[in-house]
This record gives C-alpha cells, structure tokens and sequence, in this order.
C-alpha cells in the first residue's frame, strides 16, 4: 500500500467514523463520511475492497499506530513488562473511546 492510498483511507475512516454506531460499517457509512470529506464517494469505495472487513481491519491498523506513536514518547525499557502492557492497553482503550 503507497503512503497516498495509506492517507486516503485515514481520512475517509475518520471521516466515517461518526456514522458508524448508526449506519455500522457500511458503504452508507462510508459514502456518508466521504462527502463529509470532500472525497468522491463513487471512488471511496475503492479504498476499502472488502467492504466492512477492510474498513474494521483498517480502523485496527489505524489505532494501533495511533498507540505505537505514544508509546515512541514513553521511556519503555524503564518499565516492567507488565506495566509496559498496562500502558499500551490503556493507551489503546483510550484512543477507542471517542468513536465507541
């Protein structure tokens, strides 16, 4: 996957992300954000293949780098294993509230 196509669909998860406890992970969610975004949303649907299972997969993927960004900041290899767990689901956790 190329860094553009790797923004695009950044863009149209956060840009979707508000429909989904509504519409859930559907192309009605999907087509909803990508007007929100400006992003055409006949082509939206190319960025995400599998339907639902990419959009989920992508929203994962997406928080996961989200969590390994913080985590970069955090002085790691002073903190047991189990703290450094604790802190890594607590971060995660976090970053998941805002679009439960």
């Amino acid at each position: 996957m190329t860094d553009d196509s790797l923004l695009l669909r950044d863009e149209l998860l956060l840009a979707m992300l508000p429909h989904v406890p509504f519409d859930g992970w559907t192309a009605t969610a999907l087509r909803r954000g990508a007007e929100e975004a400006g992003i055409d949303p006949a082509g939206a649907g190319e960025a995400f293949p599998g339907g639902a299972v990419d959009m989920v997969e992508h929203f994962s993927d997406w928080s996961d780098r989200r969590m390994l960004e913080e985590l970069e900041g955090m002085d790691l290899a002073s903190m047991r294993v189990t703290e450094r767990v604790r802190t890594a689901v607590q971060i995660r956790l976090r970053q998941a509230e805002p679009h439960r």
